[in-house]
């Protein structure tokens, strides 16, 4: 079975149980529009973090996108999707308002090329496997987190403040902040 079959299955199962709680619908938004680097910071942390927790699901999203779009079965991923966009979106809209981020960043190519990115990311560090090519080097979550961070900020930021302090443990809190925000599940 391959996993659109799978993932058509699960539908009719999750329409014949009834009400049940959906994916990403706890997740929580904060907004966070005067201070940018540590929210745009924080975002790549949480969306990082969940990607490697559930790096399948993921994949299946991701691999799946264009059927997802499609089903009405799926329109709360498609809406979760939408809202993710929307947030990143603000988040740089403002940077680049502000004049933290570079003036010219075209929001879609940005916000599209950093969820791949990150995508990519956690399907190599969820299965880096020892092959010659992994080990090369071993990286730690940290490590991997680390070097996105650098890289995403250093890429959107104005040339003057590209070399600034990555912001991670004001990321670090917000996120934190983020998860204890939560609803419980009941």
């Amino acid at each position: 079975m391959n996993a659109a079959t799978e993932t058509k299955g699960r539908a009719g199962q999750r329409a014949a149980q009834g009400a049940q709680r959906l994916p990403l619908s706890d997740v929580v938004v904060i907004d966070f529009t005067h201070v940018i680097a540590g929210p745009f910071a924080a975002m790549i942390l949480a969306d990082l973090g969940e990607l490697t927790a559930h790096q399948s699901v993921h994949a299946i999203l991701f691999n799946e996108r264009k059927f997802f779009r499609r089903s009405p079965d799926f329109a709360y991923v498609v809406k979760a999707k939408k809202e993710t966009y929307d947030a990143w979106a603000q988040v740089l809209g403002e940077g680049a308002g502000q004049g933290l981020f570079r003036p010219d960043l075209d929001i879609f190519l940005t916000i599209s090329t950093i969820v791949r990115l990150l995508n990519t990311g956690a399907d190599w560090y969820a299965h880096e496997d020892g092959s010659p090519l992994d080990a090369l080097k071993n990286f730690s979550l940290d490590e991997l987190t680390d070097f996105y961070l650098a890289f995403i900020l250093r890429a959107v930021r104005t040339v003057e403040r590209a070399g600034n302090p990555i912001p991670r443990g004001v990321a670090e809190k917000l996120v934190t902040l983020a998860q204890n925000l939560q609803p419980s599940a009941c």
